[in-house]
């Protein structure tokens, strides 16, 4: 690829952990292990020239048609040219492990004739920083030069498909495969916390994979059959919903503001942070977004974990819990800030280095220390499954003003603005304007 694509041409895939951005060439182009706040382990999306990919796609020219699986955010994409057609499947697996690696899985499967593809593997660790060694062994591909390990297994369902056909050179592996109507191959690229064999080679039969499949299709499915919106448009909703769904980190309930970091909003421009956090603010309106749709779980989930993150960042910084230090903010996973650091590796395209993983991906510059009014908490009418005479009991929600920003940037990530009042949940937000409460001050 001598060029970069339009964010637009991609295609997105994902486990309630991280997320993995599919071309409409059959390459993808981020994704980041094991979780969305993670190193890149493909980054072509910020620089082509140094950036990883795992790309399949036939030999040749050929014609693309792409759409999401019904109801679910498995992407497929149909290849056709004058031999054949085939079909590309790209999930990550769900599971309810949180223990379990994570995991990509490609499905190739013959539709019609006959086509060659390239499989094209290069991973680019750590965001491009490590080279890492690529080492076939059978069935699959172990990518060492830096813990955890990865490896990349293949199966096809009408032959074997080993490691012998892989040309390997410079960390980069490329082979030619064949498909025939009716076959299927399958490439599995997990993710492990340490080099385990035994634990790479363990449900890897092709029932497995096709269990992997049907388990996350439902999963899917399941979820979006609770949307209660039956309107105009009502595709494009649900299509956003499960974009949303798709972003949120199961193991707290945050809501990564991006799937991608350090993406400019032009060619050219300097705002090219780590972004990949849970603003409050964005997170307060997709909550709202949510819930308007009948998904309430998100939603708790969401205040739980958030109410008892920011109670315990009080504790840490200051015997007086009306004040937080400044630049404080969640971090999707749930931990706490990553220093600053830039990437010369990587240009984003422009000749700009990216700002990686960076403790100043600021979401205001604060003059002043952000003082907290006391929360104010209630069942709010909008989580109570559309009945103020059945509140959730164990259902509340905080809203956290806050006021004094002398000199605060609104959302600012490079250039200063004007704000001297911030709500980092705003009142209506939660339902506070519509039942007639009161917000409180700084709202």
């Amino acid at each position: 690829m001598d060029h970069y694509r339009a964010i637009s041409d991609y295609g997105v895939t994902g486990n309630l952990h991280t997320a993995a951005l599919v071309s409409s060439g059959g390459s993808i182009d981020w994704a980041c292990l094991p979780s969305f706040d993670s190193p890149a382990f493909f980054c072509r999306l910020l620089d082509i020239n140094v950036g990883g990919y795992f790309q399949i796609h036939p030999v040749g020219v050929y014609k693309v048609e792409r759409a999401y699986l019904e109801r679910s955010n498995i992407l497929s994409t149909t290849f056709s040219n004058g031999f054949g057609k085939v079909l590309l499947i790209d999930l990550m697996p769900i599971s309810a492990n949180e223990e379990a690696p994570r995991e990509i899985l490609r499905k190739v499967e013959g539709i019609e004739g006959k086509i060659d593809l390239e499989v094209l593997f290069r991973p680019t660790p750590q965001f491009a920083r490590v080279t890492p060694t690529l080492s076939p062994r059978e069935n699959r591909l172990w990518v060492e030069g830096s813990e955890p390990f990865a490896a990349l297994r293949t199966a096809g369902s009408a032959r074997p498909l080993q490691t012998i056909g892989w040309k390997i050179e410079k960390g980069r592996a490329e082979r030619i495969v064949r498909v025939k109507a009716g076959e299927a191959l399958y490439f599995l690229l997990s993710y492990h916390q340490r080099k385990d064999e035994e634990a790479a080679e363990n449900n890897f039969s092709l029932q497995a994979m096709e269990a992997r499949i049907s388990r996350t299709l439902e999963y899917w499915q399941t979820w979006a059959k609770k949307c209660r919106y039956h309107g105009p448009y009502q595709g494009a909703v649900l299509r956003s919903a499960l974009t949303l769904k798709l972003l949120t980190f199961a193991s707290t309930g945050g809501i990564v503001a991006a799937a991608t970091t350090s993406l400019p909003e032009a060619i050219g421009g300097v705002r090219n942070w780590d972004y990949r956090f849970a603003w409050l603010r964005d997170s307060a309106l997709i909550l709202y977004s949510l819930m308007a749709l009948g998904y309430q779980e998100e939603a708790h989930a969401f205040c739980k974990n958030d109410n008892e993150s920011l109670r315990q960042k009080l504790h840490e910084e200051s015997a007086d819990p009306d004040h937080v230090s400044d630049r404080w903010r969640k971090r999707a996973s749930g931990a706490g800030s990553l220093p600053f650091r830039r990437l010369p590796e990587l240009s984003t395209g422009a000749g700009r280095k990216c700002r990686g993983q960076a403790a100043s991906a600021r979401y205001l510059r604060r003059a002043a220390p952000l003082r907290l009014y006391p929360s104010l908490e209630r069942p709010s009418p909008s989580l109570q499954g559309g009945s103020e005479r059945s509140p959730l009991p164990h259902l509340s929600c905080h809203r956290f003003c806050a006021d004094s920003l002398e000199g605060a940037g609104s959302w600012d990530l490079g250039v200063p603005g004007s704000a001297e009042i911030f709500c980092l949940f705003e009142g209506d937000v939660l339902g506070g304007a519509r039942s007639g409460d009161q917000a409180g001050p700084g709202t």
